[in-house]
């Protein structure tokens, strides 16, 4: 039975006794965009990239679950990256990436001749992701933490169980707000890897408190795009 919550709305700003609703989290995401945005231009330097790598996720098991035995679902993700560094100790990275999460469940099925078979519940959710992250690296070797916030808009979403073929989506919703952590490492070569846990902070089902979890590991490689050099360069050979 599908439960109807009666939420009140939330502001954080007024304005002229007229007030307009925005929700916290996003009026979060939105202030650190603003911040990071706006930070000074500084000895800055872009560099663009890609990166693969693997997510071991699965969803918490709030109220109204069903399930208590979930298990780490793996898949693949990978996208584009690109990095504007503020002096030598603070960057900020964004990310466009496709993300498969999800998880699985163990379920006793009883099948034509009456026995009993385990078999698992595979849910599987396709995302594409929009992580913006601040990075700071305490030493100065190449090695950063990150953090920040991460939006997903689900492209797809398929539930598998054997022997029980019309199962063919879960009741997800179409949006997803994260935070993002970890930290990487940078080699000379421009190959860095990274490892993150991003941590879901709206319900990601519309019917049971549950959120996104998941664990990531990730290889890239990125290249710099110092693009006032190459003027620089360009002008003093005319």
């Amino acid at each position: 039975m599908e439960r109807v919550f009666n939420s009140k709305r939330h502001y954080i700003f007024s304005m002229n006794k007229k007030k307009f609703g925005i929700h916290p989290r996003l009026g979060l995401l939105l202030l650190t965009m603003f911040f990071i945005l706006h930070a000074p231009l500084v000895h800055a330097q872009w560099k663009i990239g890609g990166q693969l790598g693997l997510n071991w996720s699965k969803n918490t098991e709030g109220k109204g679950h069903i399930f208590n035995e979930q298990k780490f679902l793996m898949g693949p993700h990978g996208g584009a990256v690109i990095v504007h560094d503020f002096g030598t100790r603070t960057a900020v990275q964004a990310e466009l990436l496709y993300q498969q999460l999800g998880f699985k469940i163990p379920v006793y099925q009883i099948v034509a001749s009456g026995a009993g078979e385990k078999h698992n519940l595979v849910n599987r959710s396709h995302y594409i992701s929009l992580p913006l992250l601040f990075k700071v690296r305490p030493m100065e070797e190449e090695f950063h933490f990150l953090t920040g916030p991460q939006v997903s808009y689900l492209i797809h979403n398929s539930t598998h169980l054997k022997h029980t073929p019309e199962i063919t989506c879960w009741a997800q919703k179409p949006w997803d707000l994260s935070l993002v952590m970890g930290a990487d490492y940078h080699f000379k070569t421009g190959i860095y890897v990274d490892a993150r846990y991003q941590l879901g902070l709206t319900h990601c089902m519309k019917v049971n408190d549950m959120y996104n979890r998941s664990i990531q590991l990730s290889v890239g490689y990125l290249f710099s795009l110092d693009l006032m050099d190459r003027v620089t360069r360009t002008l003093r050979r005319l």
